[in-house]
């Protein structure tokens, strides 16, 4: 294996020094080393990869380093980015060639690691029209109302699980005969941001008494994402040719992980969306994200000028797949970061309680329809996204062509990196960035919203950013509006501190820190009970899902 690494070494060098000499220089940045250029500045492993590469900051607004044969540049200001990412969007969109997780994980049919071709292109136009703000209004807000009174419903009963209700969970083993990484195989509690989006996308109805099926196989499957990602899986990158190999050779193991990973990606894919179009053919069924794409895909005009219903159902359920990718991390992560501001911001808490006792009484929960009405407590979502955007540097760009900006050449096949976190506490643009402060946004102050950046750029920007919102600001207003989260203390009575400390990973969760949320009155319990009780409860549809596990190939 040994020579195969140093052949391929030897064929980057040999190929970088014999381009032709570039008519611009590249960004200022780090100086390489002779072979693997600038290969000891990449983030070391454990460290979050933001705090790293703001360390290059003072190379400039654009700094450039080259990674066997790849051109990264780094870019420290936000209205370049706009420039390159936004107003270039037409030769900044691709995304980097994986050959491990696009081709041989399945990963690629996902949209956030596809390259920009034509079925990208589809995808991204069904998810803009599908989850545009006044389908979000029109189609899915009753279900996102819905959703967060089952979460207040959830940390009434048990508040000590508060965070958990939030995010994602491992708690229990199960199979559904698929084989996980490791010894125990591990299945996801409910949480809320899961059971708005399988609703909307799919129409599913999670299990809310045990572990719901399709929440431990997507959790499996993202684990799989980010163990991938994680890892450099650099030799088969650099010699595609090894995935040709048999698997059983001394050093091809990484083809039986990616066989066993592509399983989980095809059943993601395929078995939420056969359910959805199973309940397309009951009389009653609401609309969803699937049945409403999949009808206006088979009107399209591409579908009546030749393309088949395969292929037109691939773009629609890999589309549907993404949304859930997209959403059911980053709404957990805000909503802990949301919680720890209250905990060091107790009067940012006060406040927004006593503007929404004001506007909403104390006979109702808040609703969508109250978000202009309430703008102190939407200002409290936007802070939360700019404190610490949870995806502090976006996924990479990749260019198409050569980009000749301000007298810096940038090559074909270069990584464009955004630093979401500098643009978001650039002490030029945020007042005291590090400080927990809503009142940025408001008069007289008008600080720029944090959303035109921490959901990306150009044509790779989060299609769900409405949805998001729209789930975020319902979380926060309602759990403000029912709930006091306040300092945990220990056996002592001492108040515990909570500190901010993010793990490292594309999607920066928070380390776990220690809190309390118990209701604000006996009244606002009873608040709860009533409106859930006045509440439609739906069936779960777990049971159709564990047969339809049952019957794939283990």
């Amino acid at each position: 294996m040994l020579p195969l690494v140093l052949a391929a070494l030897i064929l980057l060098v040999i190929l970088y020094h014999i381009r032709p000499p570039p008519r611009h220089p590249l960004p200022p940045g780090p100086k390489p080393l002779p072979l693997l250029g600038n290969i000891a500045h990449l983030p070391p492993r454990n460290t979050p990869d933001y705090l790293h590469w703001l360390k290059l900051k003072d190379y400039g607004p654009l700094t450039s380093l080259r990674i066997l044969g790849t051109t990264l540049i780094v870019i420290h200001d936000a209205a370049m980015a706009v420039d390159l990412l936004d107003r270039m969007a037409g030769v900044a969109s691709d995304r980097p060639q994986m050959v491990f997780a696009q081709d041989l994980c399945g990963m690629g049919r996902f949209l956030v690691l596809r390259n920009w071709d034509v079925a990208a292109r589809r995808q991204r136009r069904f998810m803009n029209q599908q989850l545009g703000p006044r389908a979000v209004a029109a189609q899915y807000r009753r279900v996102q109302e819905s959703e967060v009174l089952k979460l207040l419903v959830r940390i009434l009963h048990e508040p000590e699980n508060a965070m958990e209700h939030f995010k994602t969970q491992v708690c229990c083993s199960h199979s559904w005969g698929f084989k996980t990484r490791g010894t125990t195989n591990t299945t996801r509690m409910n949480s809320f941001s899961t059971s708005v989006i399988l609703k909307i996308t799919y129409g599913y109805t999670v299990e809310s008494a045990r572990p719901d099926p399709l929440i431990g196989l997507i959790g499996q499957a993202q684990d799989n994402f980010a163990h991938v990602l994680d890892s450099p899986w650099w030799l088969v990158q650099v010699l595609p040719s090894l995935a040709r190999l048999p698997s059983s050779l001394p050093g091809m193991a990484f083809l039986k992980t990616a066989q066993r990973y592509k399983g989980f990606i095809d059943a993601v894919i395929d078995v939420p969306y056969q359910f959805a179009t199973r309940q397309m053919d009951k009389t009653a069924a609401p609309p969803t994200y699937v049945s409403e794409t999949l009808h206006q895909a088979l009107q399209g005009a591409e579908f009546k000028s030749g393309y088949d219903l395969a292929y037109m159902e691939s773009v629609v359920k890999e589309s549907a797949a993404s949304i859930y990718g997209a959403g059911a991390e980053t709404t957990p992560c805000n909503l802990a970061i949301f919680v720890l501001a209250m905990l060091q911001y107790p009067q940012v808490q006060q406040r927004a309680q006593q503007e929404i006792d004001s506007v909403i009484g104390p006979h109702r929960l808040p609703t969508a329809d109250d978000q202009s009405s309430l703008p102190y407590t939407n200002a409290i979502v936007k802070e939360t996204l700019r404190w610490f955007p949870v995806i502090p540097s976006a996924a990479v760009h990749v260019t198409t062509s050569e980009i000749v900006y301000k007298g810096y050449s940038i090559p074909k096949g270069a990584y464009l990196l955004p630093m979401i976190w500098w643009f978001t506490h650039d002490p030029s643009v945020h007042r005291n960035p590090a400080h927990f402060d809503p009142e940025r946004f408001l008069p007289p102050r008008h600080e720029p919203d944090p959303a035109k950046v921490v959901f990306g750029y150009g044509r790779r920007k989060c299609p769900g950013i409405h949805l998001s919102q729209a789930s975020l600001f319902l979380s926060v207003a309602c759990i403000l509006a029912t709930s006091k989260i306040s300092k945990a203390v220990d056996s002592q009575g001492r108040e515990l501190e909570a500190e901010l400390k993010a793990r490292p990973g594309l999607v920066c969760h928070p380390e776990p820190f220690p809190y309390a949320i118990s209701p604000r009155s006996a009244s606002h319990i009873d608040l709860i009970r009533k409106t859930a009780a006045e509440q439609p409860w739906h069936q779960s549809d777990a049971a159709e899902i564990e047969k339809d596990l049952a019957m794939r190939p283990a």
